[in-house]
Formats: structure tokens, C-alpha cells, sequence
């Protein structure tokens, strides 16, 4: 076993927003205009969407692992980016079964993230938890460690040119092919997954859950997604 005070890679550092920096709050005033004053975030002063970081970096109260917990893994779909936090999947999941779920998600976060974060908590010391959830990311993403932390690069970032060999050739696909196999021969507990497009869900061999909205930014998945992915899940805790 790995002797390892943290038991999952660092993200980023704890804070606290309601928009996110960098340009959200200039593009949800252009939502909320086209929108109009029926649409659910409309209000956003009286009803603000609080995202709160812990300090490795993941949106997620519970922290370290106990003796009974879930983990939920997957990008900002899972992270709930634009969402209250009540809303997520992983929230609904915790309220219903009086387990915490840490929730791992990470904005862009890709099949190489989840799966060092699997090996470092099924390596290391910690409980592991009673079931995995994941939503599996698209699969043209890439994640590297450097500085015990998971540092971000995909197939949309044309200038990440020291990555630039591993689009070629389909390696990214590769890649996180590789990292679905061996994230399920190292994880010795149920795993639950699943994606939220058709063609991920093709190229994993998974089930897709299908989106029936979208969050803030009407682009991520809303509330009756997660609902949807929350319920999915229930049903096939039953038989883990």
C-alpha cells in the first residue's frame, strides 16, 4: 500500500465564486436577455448558483474518504458546472441513500483524470468505497500529473503543441481506452458508468444517459439530467 496523506490528486485550490472568471458573467447576460424573464436563472441574484472548491480542488463537501462512502468520477458534468449543488446527480444520490458521495468531477476532465485518481485511492490506505460512479468523458481528452496535481490538455486546445502527437493517430482514443480497461481491473468494488453523448457512450460500451436539459449556460446538463443520471444509478445500486 502507498502511504499517501491525500487520497486523490489536487485540482486547483479552495474558493468560492458565483460566476465563474474569465468571461461567464459577460455570456450569461446574454443568455438571460435572449431567455427572457421565464427562465429558471433569470433571477440570479435572488437564487445564486454558489460553487465552492474544497481544498484539493473538487466541488465536493466531503473531502477525505470514511468508512462508507461512494465516489462519483467524470468531468463537469459530474463536477456540475452551472448548477446548484443540490442539483447534481451525486448530491440527489447522497440524500436518498444517507451515504456521501465524494464527487470527483472535473471541468474537462478526461478518462486519463479518473483513472489516476482510482489508482491513487485503490493504492493507497484509505477505505475504499462501496461503489464508483462514472461518467465517462469524451475521449479526445488527456490528463497529466506533474506536482501531485492533474494538469488539463484536450483535442481543443490547438496551441497544448507538446500534446500535438497525441492526436494524431487516434492516440488520445487510445489512451483512454486503455485507462477505461485498467480503471476496471484495478477497482475491486460495483462500478456504475455510463456517458451523456451517444458516440462516447459507443466507444466505451456504455449506457447513455440522454439529456433532458441544461444547466446555466445551456450547454451542461441540468437539473431533470441529473435526476435522470441520479436514477439510473439507484436502480443498479440495488444489485451491486
Amino acid at each position: 500500500m502507498i502511504v499517501d496523506k491525500e487520497p486523490f490528486f489536487k485540482v486547483t485550490y479552495a474558493e468560492e465564486y458565483t460566476f465563474e472568471p474569465g468571461g461567464e458573467y459577460k455570456n450569461y447576460r446574454k443568455l438571460r436577455k435572449r431567455m427572457g424573464p421565464r427562465w429558471k436563472y433569470y433571477d440570479y441574484k435572488s437564487n445564486p448558483i454558489v460553487t465552492t472548491i474544497n481544498e484539493l480542488g473538487y466541488r465536493s463537501k466531503t473531502v477525505y474518504p470514511t468508512e462508507e462512502y461512494y465516489i462519483a468520477l467524470g468531468c463537469s458534468n459530474t463536477f456540475g458546472q452551472y448548477l446548484h449543488e443540490e442539483e447534481r446527480y451525486s448530491n440527489i444520490i447522497e440524500k436518498q441513500t444517507g451515504i456521501p458521495v465524494i464527487n470527483l468531477g472535473i471541468c474537462g476532465g478526461s478518462a486519463t483524470s479518473t483513472f489516476t485518481n482510482i489508482c491513487k485511492l485503490f493504492y493507497s490506505n484509505y477505505p475504499k468505497p462501496k461503489a464508483v460512479f462514472i461518467q465517462w468523458p469524451e475521449q479526445n481528452r488527456l490528463s497529466a500529473n506533474g506536482d501531485r496535481r492533474i494538469r488539463l490538455v484536450n483535442a481543443h486546445m490547438p496551441k497544448q503543441d507538446v500534446f500535438a502527437f497525441f492526436v494524431k493517430d487516434n492516440s488520445l482514443e487510445v489512451m483512454s481506452k486503455f485507462c477505461y480497461d485498467m480503471t476496471h481491473k484495478i477497482c475491486d468494488v460495483p462500478i456504475i458508468e455510463f456517458a451523456i453523448n451517444d458516440w462516447v457512450a459507443n466507444f466505451y460500451g456504455v449506457e447513455e444517459v440522454v439529456r433532458l436539459d441544461k444547466a446555466r449556460d445551456n450547454q451542461h446538463c441540468g437539473e431533470k439530467t441529473n435526476n435522470k443520471m441520479a436514477s439510473y444509478i439507484l436502480d443498479r445500486l440495488k444489485y451491486a
